[in-house]
């Protein structure tokens, strides 16, 4: 925030997590706070868990499996509108058992849904379903391969699931 006084901005949140850097991150007006954290090696993210209002420390940790060598990127994240839900796309590991799409209750740490595609996830956006109670609208944009392979072509995935 700005103090006019030293004509300075002042922190007033912070958080660190060792041996990662933030790759993105999402709010929503409720403080719920979800930031993917890349390793250094870019073969293992993580994913955590704030509400801004309550300190500094995280709720929850969630640690992908490493990757063996293709970087494993958390490209992509969302949140709903009420900060109850999120997602998180990445560009997958190279043994093809990290799931590209993953969807977070907030207050769960580990994932209610995931999708596995066929290439790397650049782009996720998510939303409660407007004509269908109780459900989530997720879509996932990617390109059909791997991020570090070459490769023509994408693809765009929706799901309508279920919130729980």
């Amino acid at each position: 925030k700005w103090n006019k006084q030293t004509e300075k901005y002042e922190n007033i949140w912070s958080a660190i997590n060792p041996n990662h850097y933030v790759e993105n991150s999402v709010i929503a007006s409720s403080g719920q706070l979800a930031v993917a954290w890349s390793s250094f090696d870019a073969e293992q993210p993580s994913v955590q868990a704030y509400n801004i209002f309550k300190g500094s420390a995280p709720l929850w940790t969630y640690q992908y499996e490493e990757s063996v060598s293709l970087q494993d990127i958390p490209s992509s994240i969302s949140i709903t509108t009420d900060g109850l839900y999120f997602v998180v796309g990445s560009w997958g590991n190279m043994t093809e058992t990290n799931p590209e799409v993953r969807v977070w209750n907030f207050n769960k740490q580990q994932p209610i849904w995931t999708l596995k595609t066929s290439g790397s996830v650049f782009a996720v956006d998510i939303a409660t379903s407007a004509t269908k109670p109780g459900t989530l609208d997720v879509v996932a944009g990617c390109k059909a391969t791997h991020a570090n392979q070459m490769g023509r072509g994408g693809d765009l995935y929706y799901s309508n699931i279920k919130a729980n």
